[in-house]
């Protein structure tokens, strides 16, 4: 707790611990994307989850099964895989333009034709 007061940090912050979907959360807030759902879905992929393979992967039975219970062999589906290398390409892209337009760097338009700017959550009300 004295090393955290004097680093300026809350003691019972650095006590607790960090939780991973904060940062996640955090980030979600510059991006119209889908961050915190589809970091959900790589997440349950990552640990091994079952309802994330069992949810996003292409199921085909292969066996009846002697006993009773079916055989299924689980494949990647194309669509899917590709959906979350696009969404981190497009994040990718997010991240470096939040970057540059707070370093002061003119900001070319986006591709999108929308406006560039900073979230609704991060705009000054006015």
């Amino acid at each position: 707790a004295d090393v955290a007061h004097r680093l300026g940090i809350d003691p019972k912050r650095a006590k607790s611990g960090f939780q991973v979907t904060e940062p996640i959360k955090g980030g979600a807030m510059y991006s119209s994307l889908p961050v915190f759902g589809d970091w959900q879905i790589t997440s349950g992929f990552a640990h091994g989850r079952p309802w994330a393979h069992q949810g996003f992967l292409r199921r085909e039975q292969v066996d009846g099964g002697a006993d009773g219970h079916p055989a299924y062999r689980m494949t990647a589906r194309e669509d899917i895989t590709l959906y979350f290398a696009v969404q981190a390409l497009h994040l990718l892209g997010e991240l470096l333009r939040l970057r540059d337009r707070r370093a002061g760097l003119p900001m070319p338009p986006r591709p999108d034709g929308l406006p560039d700017h900073e979230p609704k959550a991060r705009q000054p009300r006015g």
